[in-house]
């Protein structure tokens, strides 16, 4: 049944059921109720196309583009996934290419096309977030839509960038000073972000249902990933993170106390906490946090770098070198090892076999 147009501020609308079920308006361009009338039907006509199937399964041909990517942040939303980096990449295709009607469109040339367009506007590795983007909405098309088609965002390579290594973290000094002197509205996601060397949105998006103090351990829901749904990480708590916890008082469903998880107040409580470190110590961020606690589980020569990465969540060796330092006594203790041991001469070798003889003599005579 075609819905009668309403007149609102000058211009003609309708109510219909979009490709996901939802009712929503749509507003016509035209001022005039002829030309409206005709807009509504050829709207109506495409919707319609986009909903018929091919052998029980969405159409490649007739799916339009711009109810394949509502169909995809339908899905982002179900599956909890962070949309808004879809949200802005979709956003540059629509500028890029305005006159792309079908999905099928939006082909492999296409996607090379904006791949070139964007190394003009933004870095490379952005480029290649922005890729990642457009091949997941792909691989949605082909495996969960099961269009009859290839995806045309596989095998297109990301450009080649550099692990950049910025040298910074928080001594242990610093980072007991900022948990003594932060303000106690941050001092949960701080302590956590330190616990775990969590990400800021690691760390808001923990709830206590993640805490199992039967056991001691906590859930970390990964967040950059390029899965829909990635598994969580069961970890075990330290101590003194295990005794903290227990102070606190569950006002809400956050460990934090509070609701961060939206873009917005994400932005803002990472510059709260940006203000409260330069305040506390003269410099770092949030993500510092995770820089501390790579770094000083690197410089621990009991810990093997494969658990570090395990616990981190870290899957490349290079990200390891990137996030880790050598602290400088660290670095001291390894070249003096090194010296010491390549410049040991054979007159201190028969001085401690000497004493180790006269030793063992004692101990005999002892007994």
């Amino acid at each position: 049944m075609v819905q009668k147009l309403d007149k609102r501020n000058g211009k003609y609308s309708f109510r219909y059921f979009d490709i996901d079920g939802h009712f929503r308006r749509h507003t016509c361009n035209s001022m005039s109720k002829r030309e409206a009338e005709f807009e509504q039907l050829q709207f109506l006509s495409d919707l319609e196309k986009s909903k018929s199937d091919y052998s029980g399964k969405y159409n490649i041909n007739t799916l339009l583009w711009k109810d394949f990517y509502k169909l995809f942040l339908n899905h982002c939303t179900n599956t909890k996934t962070d949309i808004a980096s879809y949200q802005y990449v979709i956003k540059k295709i629509n500028d890029f290419f305005p006159d792309i009607k079908y999905l099928k469109e939006f082909n492999r040339q296409k996607i090379e096309e904006f791949r070139t367009k964007r190394q003009y506007e933004v870095s490379q590795s952005t480029v290649n977030r922005n890729m990642h983007c457009i091949k997941s909405m792909w691989t949605y098309a082909v495996n969960d839509l099961e269009l009859n088609c290839k995806n045309q965002a596989k095998g297109i390579s990301d450009f080649p960038v550099p692990i950049t290594r910025k040298i910074v973290f928080f001594t242990i000094e610093q980072k007991e000073k900022i948990l003594k002197e932060i303000r106690p509205r941050l001092k949960p996601i701080v302590y956590l972000c330190f616990a775990f060397g969590l990400r800021l949105k690691e760390a808001v998006n923990l709830t206590w249902d993640d805490v199992n103090f039967n056991t001691n351990r906590i859930l970390i829901h990964p967040f950059k990933t390029f899965k829909h749904d990635p598994d969580p990480v069961s970890l075990p708590m330290p101590t003194d993170l295990i005794k903290y916890l227990k102070t606190l008082q569950k006002t809400s469903l956050y460990i934090s106390g509070a609701e961060y998880t939206g873009r917005t107040k994400l932005a803002n409580l990472s510059a709260d906490i940006k203000a409260e470190f330069h305040r506390i110590v003269g410099f770092g961020t949030a993500h510092i946090c995770r820089h501390t606690f790579i770094t000083h589980a690197k410089n621990n020569p009991n810990i093997k770098e494969s658990d570090i990465m395990e616990i981190a969540r870290i899957s490349n060796p290079k990200i390891l070198k990137a996030y880790g330092h050598y602290t400088k006594e660290r670095e001291e203790t390894i070249i003096n090892n090194i010296y010491n041991t390549n410049t040991i001469t054979p007159e201190e070798i028969d001085k401690k076999i000497k004493e180790l003889l006269k030793l063992k003599a004692e101990i005999t005579v002892s007994k």
